[in-house]
């Protein structure tokens, strides 16, 4: 089972995000960042390899061409996998800034059953203090 952080918010329906590595980012990379919206992180990813486009392709000498290529690639892949490391982490900080609350961490399979048991439990509570408040009139 994976663990969820389950948000809240006042005007949208409740969302769930995954703690821990992401896949998706590790993979997609820029695309995943697009997809979620991360500007800031993108605009920093394009930027370094960008960067590292332009001293690579500054250089001449064969020898430091194969060596800045290298460093190039390597320092990339590095940057997917802070990626896959951070990115959920990231798209939760996102979300937190645009209004969203965190209201639990849930143990579930998948987002859709990580919503659906905090909504249960949601619900439970709701009826527990419904029947507590009948006891008690």
């Amino acid at each position: 089972m994976k663990t969820f952080t389950v948000h809240s918010h006042p005007d949208q329906d409740p969302i769930a995000i995954k703690e821990g590595f992401s896949w998706p980012a590790l993979v997609f990379g820029v695309f995943w960042l697009v997809f979620k919206g991360l500007w800031r992180w993108l605009a920093i990813y394009i930027s370094a390899i960008a960067v590292l486009s332009v001293a690579s392709a500054m250089t001449t000498a064969p020898d430091t061409l194969i060596a800045a290529n290298l460093v190039a690639n390597l320092v990339v892949i590095a940057m997917w996998f802070v990626a896959g490391t951070r990115g959920n982490q990231w798209y939760r900080q996102k979300m937190e800034a645009h209004g969203f609350t965190e209201m639990a961490r849930v143990s579930a399979r998948s987002k859709k059953d990580a919503l659906a048991r905090r909504l249960s439990e949601n619900a439970e509570a709701s009826a527990n203090q419904e029947n507590s408040g009948r006891f008690l009139a």
